[in-house]
C-alpha cells in the first residue's frame, strides 16, 4: 500500500509544482500549502 501511496504523492506534487510555476490559480499559495499538507501525510504514513 505504501508503494501506491509513494506513487500517488510523487505524481501530485509533480504536477501541482508544474502548474503553480505556471501560475493559473487563483490562489497559488495556497495550493502550496496543500501540496505541503499532502507531503506530511505522505511522511505520517511512511512512519507509522
Amino acid at each position: 500500500m505504501i508503494s501506491l501511496f509513494a506513487y500517488v504523492y510523487q505524481r501530485t506534487t509533480f504536477e501541482i509544482a508544474c502548474e503553480i510555476a505556471l501560475g493559473p490559480f487563483d490562489d497559488n499559495k495556497r495550493l502550496e500549502k496543500f501540496d505541503v499538507v499532502f507531503a506530511q501525510l505522505y511522511l505520517d504514513a511512511y512512519s507509522a
